[in-house]
């Protein structure tokens, strides 16, 4: 099975957003299966990781996850997420049964926030604003130290 014809790709260059979909409905219902899908995944992914991690979005309405799998999903993101994604910058929307598959494999076995949202707007918000406190971060660290006395001067 070719999984890499399947998926729809778009990138934002500028804020490196990957938008990930499936052209049509693929159910996963082994382990084989979903590692077969993630590997998939990391190919799209190596595209794009030249400029540093990505933001990744991604369309669950055609992607379907066994709930047994929630750990195997689990193991597969907690790797892509240390090798190519910005802290915290997954966000899914989608299909119910694979909701419930992510949540799972979140809150079990990763203790995290899945970010799953209703549409791809919502989405893309969360990631929007997780890239401005990412841009916006050193400016405020870097003021805080001067204004406190602790930062080093140029002068």
């Amino acid at each position: 099975m070719n999984l890499i014809d399947k998926y729809t790709v778009e990138f934002d260059p500028a804020n490196r957003i990957v938008h990930l979909g499936a052209s049509e409905r693929m159910e996963f219902n082994s382990a084989d299966m979903l590692d077969h899908w993630f590997s998939a995944l990391e190919h799209i992914l190596n595209q794009f990781i030249d400029g540093g991690r990505v933001y990744l979005v991604i369309d669950m309405g055609n992607i379907l996850f066994d709930t047994s799998l929630s750990d195997v999903y689990a193991r597969h993101v907690h790797a892509i997420q240390e090798k190519y994604i910005q802290s915290g910058g997954i966000a899914r929307y989608g299909f119910q049964i694979t909701r419930v598959t992510v949540r799972r494999g979140y809150s079990e076995y990763l203790k995290e926030s899945p970010n799953i949202f209703n549409t791809r707007n919502e989405a893309e918000e969360y990631i929007r604003a997780l890239i401005e406190k990412d841009r916006s971060g050193p400016i405020r660290t870097g003021i805080v130290a001067e204004a406190t006395g602790n930062g080093s001067s140029s002068h």
